[in-house]
């Protein structure tokens, strides 16, 4: 995203603008910190998953908004790319 983010940010959306603003704000230790945390996590799930094959989390915070100019918010996503699970996500309900 370096390029896009020197070259045409004004083209990036606002939310992939704060995602690398605060990329840009987080200082080195703080960055090797939260990987060591996330390699910790990482080698808990051996014993997560020794009583059970499937967990079923929530992975986003709502409904997907309309239309295709955003997929949504990935918060809650972003921890289980991070701990290099495979995951899926399944439509399940819609509001009403």
């Amino acid at each position: 995203m370096a390029f896009e983010w020197d070259n045409h940010r004004a083209a990036l959306s606002p939310q992939m603008r704060r995602y690398i603003e605060a990329g840009l704000n987080t200082s080195r230790v703080e960055y090797v910190g939260a990987w060591r945390r996330v390699e910790q996590c990482r080698a808990l799930l051996p014993k997560v998953f020794e009583d059970v094959d499937v967990l079923l989390t929530p992975c986003v915070p709502g409904e997907a908004p309309k239309g295709l100019a955003s997929t949504g918010d990935p918060s809650m996503q972003a921890m289980w790319t991070a701990l290099h699970t495979p995951s899926m996500t399944l439509p399940t309900s819609t509001s009403v």
